[in-house]
C-alpha cells in the first residue's frame, strides 16, 4: 500500500509529496464520491459529527474515514449551559462531548469556540428546517448509507464491524446522516441560481492558478508485492517470487494483472492492477530509483525493507503543465483538469450561498451567551493543540527513520519489453 500525505487543499504543486509502501492493508480504493456539491460544503463547514482531517473534497478522501468516533455524541439536556438559541440551550457537556469525539487533525485546525459556533450554526439550520416542515426519511437515510457503501467498497458487514470498533453502531450513523440531509434538503431550497462553472470561469481559474498544475516528470508501474515477516520468512519469499517470474509472460507480461490479482500483498493496489503513477520522492527510494531507471515494458524485481516487488515499467510521463483536458492523475476518478475547476468553482459558489443564508439566519435570531468561561475553554485547547503537535511530530520523525533503513537490493532483472506507446496523461 501506498500512503500519501493529505493537505487541506487539492494542488498541484511541484514540490512532490513523501509517502511510502507500507505492509498493512488500506480499506480499499479511494472511491468517486458523487455526493451533491450542497452536502459536502456543508459537511466541510457545519457539521462538526463529521468533521474528518482536514477539508473534505468530492476527488480526494474516503467519506468514511476517521469520523466515526463522533457519532457517539449525544445532546445533553442538563449541565453548564454555554449558549440559548431561539430558546434551546447548548450546554457545555455537549461541547465537551463534541470536542472529545473529534480527530487529533481536526483539533489542531479547530478551536473550542469555532466548534461552539459551529454547534450553534447547526441548530440554526435544523430549527429552519422544522419551521420549513424538511423531513428526512428513514428510505432516504438508509438509500444514502447504501450509496456510500457502494463507492467505498465496503459491505454492509464491514460497515457494522468499523463501527463497532469506533464504539459506535449504525442507528447512530444515522442520526448523523439524517442531519446531513435535513440541512441539504433546507439549502436546495434557498440556493438560487446556477452554481455550475462556465467555461469562462474555468478559463480565468485556471490562467489565474496555472502554476498549480504544473507537474514534475512522472512515471507509471505496475508492481506485485511478496511480503517478508514474521509468517513469511525469506526463504519462503524468494520461493514465492520465483514461482511468479515463472509463470509471467515473458514475452509482453499480458497476464500481469491475472498475477497482482492472486499474489500482491499490496492490497491497496491490487484492484487498480498494481498499478502507482508518481514523481520523484514519492515511494521509497529503492522502489523509486528502480522505476525511474528501467525502460518502458521492462520488468525487474527488487527488495526493499518490506519485502519483494516484481515491477513493470508502463510509461514515462514528462514534466510541464497540464491543460484543461489533461488528466489528473492523483485522483482514482482521474477528472480533467476542467472537470477539476469546475468543482472547486461550484463549491466556492455554493459556499458563498451557504455562508450568506447562515448570516441571515443569524442576524434575526436571538442567540444568547450565558457563559463567560469560553476563553479559558481556549486556553485549554491551545494546550491541547501544542502537546498534539508534539505527538504529531514524533510520528512524523519516526516515519522518515522507518524510510530510511530501507535497504535496495536488485535481484533480478528482465529487459523485455512490448510495443505499446505512453500515453499522456
Amino acid at each position: 500500500m501506498v500512503v500519501h500525505k493529505q493537505t487541506n487543499k487539492q494542488k498541484f504543486s511541484n514540490k512532490p509529496h513523501k509517502a511510502q509502501i507500507i505492509n498493512e492493508a488500506r480499506r480499499g480504493p479511494r472511491p468517486n464520491l458523487t455526493v451533491p456539491i450542497i452536502l459536502i460544503i456543508l459537511v466541510a463547514i457545519v457539521l462538526v459529527g463529521i468533521f474528518s482531517q482536514g477539508t473534505f473534497y468530492v476527488f480526494e478522501n474516503n467519506v468514511f474515514n476517521n469520523w466515526f468516533t463522533s457519532s457517539k455524541v449525544q445532546i445533553v439536556d442538563e449541565g453548564t449551559p454555554l449558549v440559548i438559541v431561539n430558546g434551546t440551550t447548548i450546554y457545555q457537556q455537549e461541547l465537551d462531548k463534541q470536542w472529545n469525539a473529534l480527530p487529533v487533525q481536526a483539533k489542531l485546525q479547530l478551536s473550542r469556540k469555532d466548534l461552539l459556533t459551529q454547534l450553534v450554526q447547526e441548530r440554526l439550520l435544523l430549527q429552519k428546517a422544522a419551521e420549513e416542515n424538511i423531513q428526512v426519511s428513514t428510505k432516504e437515510v438508509n438509500s444514502f448509507i447504501e450509496s456510500q457503501l457502494q463507492q467505498s467498497s465496503m459491505s454492509m458487514d464491514d460497515f457494522n464491524q468499523l463501527l463497532q470498533s469506533q464504539g459506535t453502531n449504525i442507528d447512530d450513523v444515522r442520526n448523523i446522516y439524517r442531519k446531513q440531509l435535513t440541512i441539504a434538503k433546507l439549502f436546495d431550497t434557498v440556493a438560487a441560481g446556477d452554481l455550475n462553472a462556465s467555461e469562462k470561469e474555468i478559463e480565468e481559474y485556471y490562467t489565474a492558478h496555472k502554476e498549480d498544475f504544473y507537474r514534475e516528470e512522472q512515471v507509471t508501474v505496475r508492481h506485485i508485492l511478496v511480503q517478508v515477516n514474521n509468517n513469511f520468512n525469506e526463504s519462503e519469499a524468494l520461493k514465492r517470487v520465483a514461482e511468479i517470474e515463472n509463470k509471467l509472460d515473458k514475452a509482453n507480461n499480458t497476464n500481469f494483472c491475472e498475477l497482482v490479482t492472486n499474489y500482491t500483498a499490496d492490497i491497496g493496489s491490487r484492484d487498480n492492477c498494481g498499478e502507482y503513477t508518481f514523481a520523484r520522492g514519492v515511494m521509497v527510494k529503492e522502489f523509486e530509483d528502480a522505476a525511474f531507471d528501467m525502460s518502458v515494458g521492462e520488468r525487474r524485481t527488487i527488495k526493499t525493507s518490506f519485502g519483494y516487488h516484481i515491477i513493470l515499467k508502463e510509461q514515462n510521463i514528462p514534466k510541464g503543465y497540464l491543460g484543461l483536458d489533461d488528466i489528473l492523475l492523483k485522483y482514482p476518478s482521474k477528472p480533467s483538469v476542467r472537470q477539476f475547476i469546475g468543482q472547486q468553482i461550484s463549491q466556492d459558489k455554493a459556499k458563498k450561498v451557504f455562508d450568506s443564508y447562515v448570516k441571515t439566519l443569524e442576524d434575526e435570531a436571538t442567540i444568547t451567551y450565558i457563559n463567560e468561561n469560553i476563553d479559558a475553554l481556549e486556553n485549554t485547547s491551545t494546550t491541547t493543540n501544542s502537546e498534539e503537535k508534539t505527538n504529531s511530530n514524533l510520528e512524523s520523525n519516526e516515519t522518515n527513520n522507518t524510510r530510511d533503513s530501507a535497504r535496495l537490493e536488485v535481484i533480478s532483472g528482465d529487459n523485455s519489453t512490448n510495443n505499446t506507446n505512453s500515453t499522456v496523461a
